[in-house]
């Protein structure tokens, strides 16, 4: 099972269970900018005690490595647990959303695509954005600042400056947000 296949697999449980999910990280930008190569998949799910038993029997010990104690620990401390496909070694990261304005407005927002071959639900791109933002101020990786510039190429014209802006100032994100368009346009002119 490709990365692509699990993806679909994963979307259909949530989809099956009920459980609010959205695409997020590498796969939500490669969906709004251009493809590369990534190591897993980040899915937003709002999963609740209740789903636990319902989620875990869809992923058979000897296809999936999936721990029931860091779904639970997962859920505690609203944290993210992993899930190992045994064959092709593809990862997902399920993250369980904060108790925050943010989160809410994030999972509120989601839409419905056709992305990779299939309908999933997806971050839209300021949330994706912002989120991306906040991961380079963390560990100032340049991939996240490669998907942001990707998503300016490709789909520029669907993106809420606006929101952006307003949300990297209650995220605390305005700093790195106002540096890396800065640095965006200086390579733009570069280009002209």
């Amino acid at each position: 099972m490709d990365q692509i296949d699990l993806l679909k697999f994963i979307a259909d449980i949530f989809e099956r269970l009920g459980v609010k999910y959205m695409l997020v990280g590498s796969y939500a930008s490669m969906y709004y900018g251009e493809m590369r190569n990534t190591n897993d998949i980040d899915i937003v799910a709002d999963l609740q005690d209740k789903d636990i038993q319902g989620f875990i029997k869809h992923f058979p010990s000897n296809e999936f490595y999936l721990s029931e104690d860091a779904i639970k620990e997962a859920l505690k401390y609203r944290s993210q647990f992993n899930i190992i496909h045994s064959g092709s070694r593809s990862k997902i990261d399920v993250m369980i959303p904060k108790k925050d304005r943010f989160s809410e407005m994030e999972l509120e927002n989601r839409i419905k695509v056709k992305a990779f071959g299939y309908e999933v639900f997806v971050a839209k791109p300021e949330y994706v954005i912002l989120k991306k933002l906040e991961y380079y101020q963390e560990g100032e990786s340049e991939k996240h600042l490669r998907d942001i510039a990707s998503m300016f190429r490709i789909s520029g014209s669907k993106i809420d400056f606006n929101l952006i802006k307003e949300w990297a100032m209650k995220l605390g994100l305005t700093e790195t947000w106002d540096d890396f368009l800065e640095k965006y346009q200086a390579k733009l002119k570069k280009n002209e």
